[in-house]
């Protein structure tokens, strides 16, 4: 009987107790839930959550692709300072060219050229001497091969014949006796001298005698 009338004496105090206990727990149950909705962004339209996206950032190749259009190559002879095959920006002009290879040499007929010209790659540009006539001033054509212009009258009749002062150092070493080395001094005279006057002036560059020039005069020209 004591235990009884002790449990009617506290069932306040416990009825209190376990009311107090499910308020905190009902709170903490709504404290959850707004913690959970703070990870998604605030509710689309229709009601339902949406998460934040950032835009994927995409490579951009078009810079890759134009590098590989932004130069030429064009291969430069005749009377300049510096024959050779060079690399230009694709809007270059035949200026351009010309300065690259050191300018034109004294004895270039510039007349004959177009110095504005815009280059295309492959192009091939022959650059004229004076006193040579040219009829068709060398270029590229649209498919890259070069057309041919003549020289001058003593050349136009045989083709065979190599105009020392035009050649390249591949057609130089075509002639009897001529390597590489010779073919490189007979370019060097002719810049430094401006050409050549006739084809006996073959025997001034170094290396080149009498007994060399009697085995291929038949097979040049100036």
């Amino acid at each position: 009987m004591d235990l009884l009338e002790k449990v009617k004496q506290h069932k306040l105090v416990i009825l209190i107790a376990l009311g107090i206990l499910a308020g905190i727990f009902i709170f903490w149950q709504k404290s959850s839930s707004v913690n959970n909705d703070s990870v998604f962004n605030q509710a689309s339209p229709n009601g339902h959550p949406t998460l934040e996206t950032k835009p994927i950032k995409k490579s951009d190749n078009k810079g890759k692709n134009s590098s590989k259009k932004s130069e030429i190559v064009v291969d430069l002879t005749g009377a300049v300072k510096k024959e050779g095959v060079y690399s230009l920006k694709a809007d270059a002009r035949l200026n351009d060219l010309i300065n690259r290879a050191g300018g034109t040499l004294k004895n270039a007929n510039l007349k004959a050229i177009n110095r504005a010209q815009i280059l295309n790659d492959q192009d091939k540009i022959y650059v004229p001497f004076k006193g040579e006539v040219v009829d068709e001033l060398p270029s590229a054509t649209a498919n890259g091969s070069p057309t041919s212009g003549k020289g001058n009258d003593s050349n136009s009749g045989d083709s065979k014949l190599i105009n020392i002062n035009t050649a390249t150092s591949a057609e130089l070493m075509e002639l009897n006796g001529i390597g590489p080395k010779k073919a490189e001094q007979i370019i060097s005279y002719r810049e430094e001298n401006g050409g050549f006057k006739t084809t006996a002036d073959l025997k001034n560059v170094s290396g080149i005698g009498d007994k060399t020039f009697a085995s291929l005069e038949d097979q040049i020209t100036v």
